[in-house]
């Protein structure tokens, strides 16, 4: 496994991007919602045309996720929990139906631009059309982030507290899955068998890194909160106390 901290691997880059994003925020949130998304939508566009905006320092995803980051900053929490009726969900529910469908009967299309990782250059000839591409991408994009939204309860379920931390998931799941991959059990496995395995070993796996103790020793490195790790150890040296006594 390469832990390379100026080429991140796997959902890592994340952290570096988001130190990144907090940096520019400095510089755009002075500007106007409209004018700053503007020159950030133009941004993101343009980086595809550079070959040395790669992976590197995260600096290709950083350029091409900064709008959506702008956008939620500004629109904030409130805005974003929108109450939605029956009609706006058989909406969103077509919306996701139709996106699926797209990708499915059109399995050619190069999946590297959802990634935004890579220039245009190593996806296709470069030209126009590939702007229009990405373009197309942040517009797709929008549209089902905002369908999303729209089918999250609203009420408490047993669920809710793991939704709470499925960043942390998002985080470190890598490592379990290129362990995983690295292994000979995928070869040992027939197909069908191997589908069950992994869906039940991620349901598992989501349950395992939204535990407490997960989430108090990662917390500090991902949301730089250290209270969650002083309250372990704090409730770690009462049990030792009391197990003395």
């Amino acid at each position: 496994m390469n832990l390379n901290p100026l080429d991140p691997q796997w959902s890592l880059w994340f952290l570096l991007s988001l130190f990144f994003w907090n940096l520019l925020l400095i510089l755009f949130k002075n500007l106007s919602p409209i004018i700053g998304l503007a020159i950030a939508f133009v941004i993101g566009i343009a980086a595809g045309y550079f070959d040395f905006i790669t992976n590197f320092l995260s600096l290709s995803r950083t350029l091409v996720f900064f709008p959506f980051f702008l956008l939620g900053y500004h629109l904030g929490e409130e805005k974003l929990k929108v109450k939605a009726n029956m009609q706006l969900r058989i909406i969103s529910i077509l919306v996701f139906t139709a996106v699926f469908l797209f990708f499915y009967l059109n399995q050619e299309v190069d999946y590297h631009w959802l990634l935004g990782s890579k220039p245009y250059s190593e996806m296709e000839d470069v030209s126009y059309i590939s702007a229009i591409k990405r373009l197309l991408i942040y517009i797709l994009s929008i549209i089902t982030t905002f369908s999303f939204f729209l089918l999250v309860p609203r009420k408490n379920y047993f669920f809710t507290k793991v939704g709470k931390y499925t960043l942390y998931v998002y985080l470190l799941h890598g490592f379990f899955v290129r362990t995983f991959r690295e292994s000979e059990l995928k070869d040992m496995l027939p197909e069908f068998q191997a589908i069950w395995l992994i869906a039940i070993g991620s349901l598992l796996l989501t349950f395992l890194l939204t535990n407490k103790i997960v989430i108090s020793f990662v917390q500090p490195f991902v949301e730089m909160q250290f209270s969650r790790l002083k309250q372990l150890f704090s409730s770690i040296k009462r049990e030792d106390y009391k197990y003395e006594r």
